[in-house]
């Protein structure tokens, strides 16, 4: 019975850490999503708001730019 009842303390161990290491994972990846959020955007020096970065024009409205 100490048998079993050890081998389930050595399961239950095993899983905390397994948990505390995924929760870590977790903060990490939420912090570098937050991080480059941040990144993304930029005020704005005239208006002093916040405002997507200019994304590409795409091939037809670059080429209709010249017309």
């Amino acid at each position: 019975m100490s048998v079993l009842i050890t081998i389930l303390l050595a399961v239950i161990i095993t899983q905390a850490f397994r948990i505390r290491r995924l929760k870590k994972e977790i903060i990490k990846r939420d912090t570098a999503d937050e991080f480059s959020r941040q990144w993304y955007w930029i005020e704005d020096k005239n208006n002093k708001q916040r405002q997507p970065l200019k994304k590409r024009k795409s091939l037809l409205s670059f080429l209709r730019s010249f017309l």
